[in-house]
């Protein structure tokens, strides 16, 4: 490979002179730029400190595949372009965002973020911008924060996934949490669904703003300093990419631990819409603050009492029934303990008897965050109720074992599987410790790195996603 020196050239004339094989280096920001012989991505790179990875503006079908990145600017970052895969990375210590997507003239399109770990970072995890029909799945993101590596950093927009102006994206699968602000953060986005996602000790949890916006099947067990589901149904044709989508659709979330408000929908359109989701806080909190919006068939709590209340058009409401009357809203909502397996260790699932289980209403959708089919009416919040769990898990078709386990399991099906599976490791706080795939019906996993405590074990394929918990002993 040879270096080619930028001299006084601008950076869009620089990168057009490279031919295959050239390289070179920008020092504010630090990157490296490389176009290979072939036109394909390296099979194997390791950047130095400092470095970044930037793909030539425009390119199509570009893999980003088992990178490590560390202590720079931006790690990844994609300038337009169709089909860019971005997978299986290791993103940490940026002072800007781990990965960002965005435009040359028009964004990028077509492509995948999965199964990416990044972490630290004093901006946005994963920035997706003007995009279109874009998948970001199945990646491990925390710690965004105002210091990386001693330095103080700018801390902008602290969010687990950021999603500005684009059109028909698809996030779903991943495991955010520590953000110093939101899980996720839209910005005139439209027709984009967000779903089947974990958000662990973020200060807020999401701001769908735009137009056709879906929100469903997603669990915030937030850390109680920041307010829940913000945005709304928000149109400008200055800077919406699509025409008005329609409603955004808040369905089956489990909001859990928030401060000031569980949702905020103030000053917008009626085409909100917020159903079967359910809503639980512990102070002075909201648990709605709005004036416009559908609401119903939600499960309202506040363990503590004498703290509970609602707020219309500006005005306290303290029990549901002055709600409904003032608002129209509600009326087939509940105002009860929804029974938590463990909320104090991040079990939200519901136990048997939960007042939630089958009392909410059809919204269209047929399976739960852990991928579990909707039986009956479906129940309230994200998961199906613990007796729907254990039904599937003698159903579940693998087994796991030793367990309790030391230095390995096995993992068994009793069919092979169709397509590819991964199998995830995932300990208490929601990172992802081991990630592998298999296509046999036997499979050993060494697990003697892994610290004594409870994970789960997380399998998924295109047919199904299921879970079970595993101990490792010393």
């Amino acid at each position: 490979y040879t270096k080619v020196e930028r001299g006084e050239n601008d950076l869009d004339t620089w990168l057009n002179s490279f031919s295959p094989g050239d390289w070179g280096f920008t020092y504010s920001p630090e990157k490296i730029y490389l176009r290979t012989l072939d036109g394909n991505p390296p099979s194997q790179m390791r950047l130095v400190e400092w470095g970044t990875i930037s793909l030539l503006y425009g390119q199509d079908y570009v893999i980003v595949d088992n990178i490590d990145v560390r202590n720079g600017h931006i790690g990844i970052t994609v300038n337009g372009g169709n089909g860019f895969v971005i997978k299986n990375c290791n993103v940490q210590d940026m002072w800007s965002m781990g990965i960002y997507v965005g435009p040359r003239s028009a964004g990028a399109s077509n492509g995948e973020i999965a199964y990416n770990t990044v972490t630290r970072t004093g901006w946005t995890s994963v920035y997706l911008f003007l995009g279109v029909n874009n998948w970001i799945h199945h990646n491990t993101l925390s710690y965004t924060q105002d210091t990386i590596l001693d330095v103080k950093v700018a801390a902008k927009e602290l969010c687990g996934v950021g999603l500005e102006r684009g059109v028909n994206n698809l996030v779903e699968y991943n495991d955010i949490s520590y953000m110093g602000d939101s899980g996720f953060d839209y910005y005139y986005e439209t027709n984009t669904v967000v779903r089947y996602n974990k958000c662990f000790h973020t200060r807020t949890g999401a701001y769908p703003m735009g137009t056709g916006l879906k929100l469903y099947y997603n669990v915030f067990h937030l850390r109680g300093d920041g307010g829940a589901i913000g945005g709304g149904h928000i149109y400008d044709p200055e800077l919406s990419s699509a025409p008005d989508a329609g409603a955004n659709e808040i369905y089956n979330n489990t909001i859990y631990n928030f401060y000031v408000y569980g949702i905020n929908q103030i000053s917008a359109s009626d085409s909100v819409i917020y159903k079967n989701n359910l809503i639980v806080t512990n102070n002075f909190s909201a648990l709605v603050n709005a004036d416009k919006g559908v609401f119903d068939y939600n499960v309202y709590y506040n363990t503590s009492e004498e703290h509970k209340r609602w707020q219309w058009n500006g005005t306290n409401y303290f029990t549901l029934a002055e709600l409904q009357t003032a608002s129209g809203q509600d009326a087939n909502s509940v105002y009860a303990d929804p029974l938590f397996v463990d909320a104090a260790n991040a079990d939200l699932s519901l136990q048997a008897g939960s007042p939630a289980t089958n009392a909410g209403t059809d919204v269209g959708l047929t399976k739960d965050i852990l991928g579990n089919p909707i039986v009956g009416a479906p129940d309230m919040g994200a998961y199906e109720s613990d007796e729907i769990l254990v039904q599937l898990k003698e159903e579940a078709n693998f087994k796991i074992y030793p367990n309790p386990a030391q230095s390995f399991i096995n993992i068994d099906f009793s069919v092979t599987p169709e397509t590819e599976t991964r199998i995830s490791i995932i300990d208490s706080t929601g990172r992802r410790i081991i990630s592998r795939s298999v296509n046999a019906s036997s499979n050993r996993i060494a697990i003697s790195q892994l610290s004594p405590g409870p994970y789960f074990v997380k399998l998924v394929n295109q047919e199904w996603n299921s879970s079970q918990k595993m101990i490792v002993i010393q």
